[in-house]
């Protein structure tokens, strides 16, 4: 770990040794920037705030993006660029993308907003990617904010393909998306992957009281940028391991290489990945990871390289590799995983399938049981095996009433 760096690099294998019948190992990576220095001149920002006006957007809802987006207009600077896009079943550019002059007109322009039709949010997605794209400079920070109770009914309405999209802008046009849950019902799966895909933020406004501190805490992070065109490539012995599994950051695995395109990093921002590796064949020797991030950092301007290897040694002693498991690493597991087994059960709930989200859901349960066994009094385990419990309460009643009428 660099802890003189602006990004410390901590990189842990869920055990240092490998015995023959081990199937599989996992390698947890945690980037943590530190706090921001005082800055004569902030970073300009180069935002799109896309807004859905569909009808499922009616009442509260519509009020608090309304709201929001006015917050970040107030906030913003003349040299900073922004549009705003809002959509239905049909896509319209309210303002499109310029330098910040007139705040008042962009805030009336933002309370004629009225909900209507139904949801096409890959329209409206695609169309503040479109906006942004037309005043992107490398110097700015470039992302699309998008307010939505996610409930696409209208253009693409497959998850996957709007993660996908979230995830090329990224990658291939250097523009960020954070995710803006509005109201209770809304399709909670759907806005944390798109934020996660689009290397943005998710939130979740349920009042208006939390509108300042939201935006506040998004805009915050966009001007106290740390470190610019930042990436991490995780190198791996691709003779007896394959990548099976990428949690927390999407990645693309090339050969003996598994790339992150992590761009800009904020103030105390931390970033996580959790990589499970299938074992192709037993190890006859010693192995390693090598993992490096680069990054440009924004304080010094200069090209930082750091690189961390963690190897991997082979042993036929079990009470030795039964006793060297890290748990660190095993508490990251157990929420990464069971966290998208609970996103498949929701999955499941969204599209009527409550028998089978309730089955999934006492799985996780029941695994998490087992789990905590080998981490006892783990407080994150408690909590999030807290809330599967409660979760599991609520999708009874709504079983129950979803039988009783369909009897």
């Amino acid at each position: 770990m660099n802890e003189e760096n602006t990004i410390s690099l901590k990189v842990s294998a869920d055990n240092l040794y490998v015995s023959k019948d081990r199937k599989e190992i996992y390698l947890f990576i945690d980037l943590k920037a530190k706090k921001a220095t005082l800055q004569k001149e902030r970073t300009p920002l180069n935002l799109s705030l896309v807004l859905d006006r569909s009808g499922s957007m009616s009442g509260d809802k519509i009020k608090y993006a309304r709201q929001a987006c006015k917050f970040v207009v107030e906030n913003l600077e003349p040299d900073d660029n922004l549009s705003v896009v809002i959509y239905d079943d049909q896509v319209e550019i309210l303002s499109a993308s310029a330098p910040v002059k007139d705040k008042n007109a962009l805030k009336r322009l933002i309370d004629g907003v009225t909900d209507r039709g139904s949801t096409n949010l890959s329209g409206g997605m695609l169309e503040g990617y479109n906006q942004t794209k037309k005043t992107y400079n490398t110097k700015h920070i470039n992302r699309v904010l998008l307010l939505s109770d996610g409930l696409a009914n209208a253009g693409i309405t497959d998850e996957k393909v709007l993660q996908q999209i979230a995830r090329q802008k990224n990658t291939e046009e250097h523009t960020t998306l954070s995710a803006f849950g509005i109201g209770a019902d809304f399709n909670e799966v759907l806005m944390t992957n798109l934020a996660e895909y689009g290397s943005g933020n998710y939130y979740f406004i349920d009042s208006p009281d939390k509108i300042p501190s939201i935006f506040a805490k998004e805009l915050q992070g966009l001007l106290s940028v740390v470190a610019q065109n930042a990436s991490l490539k995780v190198k791996f012995p691709s003779k007896t391991l394959a990548v099976s599994k990428i949690f927390g950051y999407p990645g693309q695995v090339k050969n003996d290489e598994i790339v992150f395109d992590i761009k800009d990093v904020f103030s105390e921002e931390q970033k996580s990945v959790l990589i499970k590796f299938s074992v192709k064949e037993p190890f006859a020797e010693e192995s390693a990871f090598e993992t490096t991030l680069t990054y440009d950092d924004a304080s010094t301007f200069k090209r930082i390289l750091t690189t961390e290897k963690t190897h991997l040694k082979v042993t036929a002693d079990k009470n030795l590799f039964d006793n060297s498991f890290n748990k660190e690493v095993l508490q990251q597991i157990i929420l990464f995983e069971n966290n998208e087994r609970l996103e498949t059960a929701m999955g499941e709930v969204d599209h009527g399938n409550y028998d089978k989200a309730k089955t999934l859901i006492i799985e996780i349960k029941t695994e998490m049981t087992v789990q905590m066994k080998r981490l006892p009094n783990n407080a994150e385990i408690l909590v999030r095996m807290g809330g599967v419990t409660r979760r599991l309460g609520r999708w009874d009643e709504a079983l129950a009433l979803h039988t009783r009428a369909a009897q």
